[in-house]
């Protein structure tokens, strides 16, 4: 399934289109002395085909554009190589991944986080995202130590309290266990332990309640500048969205999720409350069973579970 253009290139798409129509030529026409073929030049327009800047150069030289307007859209092309270029590089190593979304929740002002299946990555233990990360990458392809690093350097963050941190976690991930009780308890200990800050909001949802709505998969929204974005986890890929419908869409959708999750006292009561079912004693300790899942990962080595 093709990815929906950002809002940034839709905006391109736009200029491209009036600056095609404002020369009277048809798409085919307009696309023949530079070799663009007639869908090259409509998918350009509706922003589906990223052109590089030196074509939107091109572009905007033909339609007769301005100097103004022709050195406006090649930054905008410019900045929308970049950033593509640079999310496709992050996707190859988790150290990297880590320290890309760090670098976006430095630059962000609130961060909405929803996890139905592990804690959240900003909210885990060392061991606890260590034993996460070699889930992910069995082989150690991507170097775990490095990659942990960089995720508890990500943490750090949530002292900022001119930053808002929000999080809804399912009673499930909380249970869910990627090592012995003793790590389980030191994971849920941090839980209410960053709980307590003012500035981060963490919601459970339990499951002796009756259900408002799906709960699907994980995302987070980020309020980066003046272009908010959304990253959709999947199996096989995280997409990054900044289109205004999408980022609109996964607002109401965390909106209602965190109305329906229990906060505050009642949350961190249900979390001691998962404190006291773990086992008084280790009777073993283990790794991960990287073996169970070498391979089925392969392509989900981007994920985060932030």
């Amino acid at each position: 399934m093709t990815s929906k253009p950002t809002k940034a290139q839709r905006d391109l798409g736009r200029e491209l289109r009036r600056l095609r129509e404002g020369t009277g030529l048809s798409a085919a026409r307009f696309g023949q002395p530079h070799g663009w073929s007639q869908s090259k030049v409509s998918k350009s327009e509706r922003g589906g085909t990223l052109l590089s800047p030196s074509d939107v150069e091109k572009w905007a030289r033909a339609a007769g554009a301005d100097e103004d307007t022709t050195a406006r859209i090649v930054d905008l092309a410019t900045e929308l190589a970049a950033e593509s270029k640079d999310w496709s590089a992050r996707r190859g190593s988790l150290a990297d991944r880590n320290a890309y979304i760090g670098d976006v929740e430095a630059g962000s002002t609130s961060v909405h986080n929803f996890q139905p299946s592990a804690v959240s990555g900003l909210l885990q233990t060392a061991d606890y995202a260590r034993r996460v990360l070699m889930l992910i990458d069995p082989d150690n392809e991507h170097k775990t130590a490095d990659a942990v690093a960089r995720r508890l350097e990500r943490q750090t963050l949530l002292y900022d309290v001119s930053k808002r941190f929000e999080f809804v976690l399912t009673e499930g991930a909380l249970r869910w266990r990627p090592g012995p009780p003793a790590l389980m308890r030191a994971q849920l200990d941090r839980v209410m332990s960053v709980a307590t800050l003012p500035n981060v909001t963490i919601g459970i949802l339990p499951q002796d309640r009756q259900a408002e709505m799906l709960q699907l998969n994980g995302f987070t929204i980020f309020d980066h500048g003046d272009r908010p974005f959304v990253l959709v986890e999947t199996y096989h890929e995280d997409g990054r969205r900044d289109d205004e419908e999408t980022v609109a869409s996964y607002r109401r959708v965390f909106s209602r999720l965190l109305d329906e999750a229990i906060v505050g006292d009642e949350a961190m009561s249900l979390t001691r409350r998962l404190m006291d079912t773990l086992p008084a004693t280790d009777r073993t300790l283990y790794e991960p069973r990287t073996d169970l899942v070498r391979g089925f990962f392969v392509s989900a080595i981007s994920r985060d579970t932030d």
